[in-house]
């Protein structure tokens, strides 16, 4: 965690290309907006066999928007660096199982770019600060991350939950003896 933002984000849409998910103000459900996730981005168009990962907690739907590619899986080695680069608060996701999924025949059409540097907010939007004079809580950001439609996901190509080896919860102060009682369930799930 940082004071500082490092990684603004995007503050305009791109123009979104044919056959791209619409992560404009007009996008719909969990694309809506998601430009602003980005610092950078750009369209990719992941070719068949690419490898895809997505750490999730045992809550978490397996075919959501936020992905990123192996060699970026591989190069975090604890919680906290998944949390600093891709910039996600303990209270979004907390974390310590994967998911795998290998892209089909045809390929896939993505975004992918750096993280945005994320303030923390409350749940109406406003900054929480860290003391009285205004200092905010900024988790870093800059990882490459991937944001797709879960629509163009085929639930075959998802590999079984596995554990991240991280454990669960967070290293946040007040948040690290998160209740997970009942974990691991390496179980997916699946928003229809």
């Amino acid at each position: 965690m940082t004071r500082r933002i490092k990684y603004p984000k995007v503050e305009e849409c791109p123009k979104i290309p044919k056959g791209y998910p619409n992560i404009s103000d007009k996008g719909k459900g969990p694309l809506w907006k998601k430009f602003n996730t980005f610092h950078d981005m750009k369209a990719v168009e992941l070719k068949q066999g690419t490898s895809l990962y997505r750490v999730v907690d045992p809550t978490s739907n397996d075919n959501s928007i936020c992905w990123m590619r192996a060699s970026e899986y591989l190069k975090l080695k604890k919680r906290e660096d998944w949390r600093r680069r891709f910039a996600v608060w303990a209270s979004w996701n907390s974390n310590g199982e994967v998911v795998h999924y290998i892209v089909p025949k045809g390929g896939m059409k993505v975004w992918e770019g750096k993280a945005a540097s994320q303030i923390l907010e409350n749940s109406k939007g406003q900054i929480q600060t860290a003391n009285g004079r205004g200092a905010m809580y900024v988790l870093e950001g800059g990882g490459k991350q991937i944001v797709l439609d879960p629509a163009q996901l085929i639930k075959s190509r998802v590999k079984p939950r596995r554990k991240t080896g991280w454990g669960y919860g967070s290293d946040l102060k007040g948040l690290e003896n998160t209740d997970m009682v009942g974990v691991p369930t390496l179980k997916q799930n699946w928003y229809k």
